[in-house]
């Protein structure tokens, strides 16, 4: 911009200086002019000398011209007059890039001190300066002086403009939900709808920042059904799916459209595609209609290990079967073997996420496949789980309501380990009436005894769109029944602290008596 107003002043000035010598009858000499005094030089040269100084183009004309290649966008962060604008536009330039072609870009990126240089000068914001630096942010995106006029601006943006501001917002992690808010309502406003690709993009950021809005959730799907059967590219699906489980997005439409699409595509799908597939419907805890042909078309491309792109990818499909009630009894040996293990643990992947996993799979193993003759877990894992206060809250006004129903605290367990991969957050045993047993008695003779497990979910324990359990938390439900339990959910949405205390009792009481009158159904194993 400023670079290329100053180019024809540099030649008008460079031309003005030659006729002045030529009419002199002087040429011009660089040897003469190395020979004359720096302060004695005429006007006329020391114009043409900071002309020419500015032909060199400017770093913001650099970064335009570098567009989305990442070496030429690195080799301008590499220069020391880099500024927190020109640091914003070029990673905004890079995400751009990386959105488009996946994550073997960013890989590219990541871990180069140039790039490392550019977080830490768009990093390390006090709390109250987040808000300020945001709006500063958005403007300098949107190429405008201030953070006012930035925000005016944003309404007038198109569709493909605002979703690339949401796209580098969530590359740099700017969690700023007003401007997120506007934002999105800018593009639920349009009525364009989204293209597979700016869907795609959009879930990621939405992802990212952890701002599952649900009017621009209702727009991504929208755009994402009525576009899907003429997409041909499998990278933006993969993308799509990978985000949908992240945010646990449950909406039985979409995820049924999904599946086809992966159906009819799978030869072209790359195995981390299909993955991302089976880890969806896992976390999602959703069974397409076509699930059957799904699921065969995923066993011809992904049947053994070695057909994982990795050892955490082969764990993640294993697992995401175990959640689906598909898990076979080869699989399940697969990945409970000391040598895969030793897999993980040499590939610093038997982190806590992975041991879940794997007490997920060999509980599922023990319990629901018919004379499971492969290896068991032998490790010890423990301390793995913890609950985030939310939750902690309600469990304790769930607590606080029990303790009126049964005769002391020593009839109450509580937070126990399951062994299972999961915390069971109240245990009791009741009669047949439901009225409570001591746990460390024996019941009385001819007193038939139930053990009630009692699941507390909070807000992120539910998917959203439909309010139940996610996949994870169904699979925990299956395995306690399988040993016997009678499972009494809590959604946050029926049980609040903040109701009176003799409600929470009623509701509770109910609950217990009720599934204590219940036949427990003995399901069969898998062969």
């Amino acid at each position: 911009m400023i670079g290329g107003q100053l180019r024809p002043l540099a030649a008008r000035a460079l031309a003005s200086a030659v006729r002045r010598r030529i009419t002199s009858g002087v040429a011009p000499s660089a040897s003469s002019e190395e020979e004359r005094p720096a302060a004695r030089r005429p006007r006329s040269n020391r114009m043409v000398a900071a002309a020419f100084s500015q032909l060199e183009p400017t770093i913001e004309e650099r970064i335009t011209a570098a567009g989305t290649s990442v070496e030429e966008l690195l080799a301008v962060a590499a220069d020391k007059g880099v500024q927190r604008d020109h640091a914003l536009k070029i990673v905004a330039s890079l995400a751009e890039r990386a959105a488009a072609e996946g994550p073997a870009v960013s890989a590219k990126f990541e871990s180069d001190p140039r790039f490392t240089r550019l977080c830490r000068m768009l990093g390390h914001l006090n709390n109250s300066t987040k808000l300020a630096a945001a709006k500063h942010d958005l403007a300098t995106l949107l190429g405008v002086p201030d953070a006012d006029e930035a925000a005016k601006k944003a309404q007038s943006l198109t569709l493909e403009q605002t979703v690339k501001v949401m796209t580098a917002l969530a590359s740099k992690k700017s969690r700023t939900v007003p401007i997120l808010q506007a934002l999105s309502t800018n593009i639920c406003e349009m009525q364009q709808n989204l293209s597979v690709k700016q869907a795609s993009d959009l879930l990621y950021a939405l992802a990212l920042l952890n701002f599952p809005d649900e009017s621009l959730l209702d727009k991504i799907q929208q755009g994402l059904q009525e576009n899907l059967a003429q997409n041909k590219q499998p990278a933006p699906v993969g993308s799509a799916l990978t985000s949908i489980g992240i945010l646990r997005y449950r909406d039985a439409a979409l995820l049924d459209a999904l599946s086809e699409w992966m159906v009819a595509h799978s030869e072209q799908c790359r195995p981390q595609d299909l993955v991302s597939f089976l880890l969806t419907l896992a976390y999602t805890g959703y069974e397409p209609s076509n699930l059957d042909a799904a699921l065969e078309v995923v066993s011809k491309r992904l049947s053994i290990m070695k057909d994982a792109p990795s050892a955490t990818s082969w764990l993640e499909t294993v697992w995401a079967l175990t959640v689906l009630g598909r898990l076979q009894g080869a699989q399940a040996a697969s990945v409970l073997n000391a040598n895969f293990l030793e897999q993980l643990r040499a590939s610093s992947a038997l982190g806590p996420s992975a041991c879940l996993k794997l007490l997920n799979i060999d509980a599922s193993a023990g319990l629901e496949i018919k004379d499971f003759k492969g290896p068991r877990l032998e490790m010890q894992i423990h301390n793995l789980l913890t609950k985030p206060k939310r939750k902690e809250i309600l469990v304790r006004s769930v607590l606080d309501a029990l303790q009126n129903l049964f005769p002391s605290p020593g009839f109450l367990n509580t937070q126990i380990d399951s062994g299972m991969g999961f915390l069971v957050d109240v245990e009791c045993h009741v009669d047949a009436k439901g009225n409570a047993l001591a746990l460390d008695k024996p019941a009385p003779a001819k007193t038939k005894s139930s053990r009630i497990a009692i699941m507390v979910w909070e807000y992120a324990d539910l998917c959203r769109r439909v309010s139940e359990p996610t996949g994870p938390n169904k699979l925990a439900v299956r395995l306690l029944q399988a040993q016997g339990a009678r499972v009494l959910q809590v959604p946050h949405s029926e049980f609040s602290p903040n109701e009176k205390l003799v409600q929470r009792v009623q509701y509770l009481e109910k609950k217990i008596k009720s599934l204590a009158k219940e036949k427990v159904a003995v399901k069969e194993k898998k062969k």
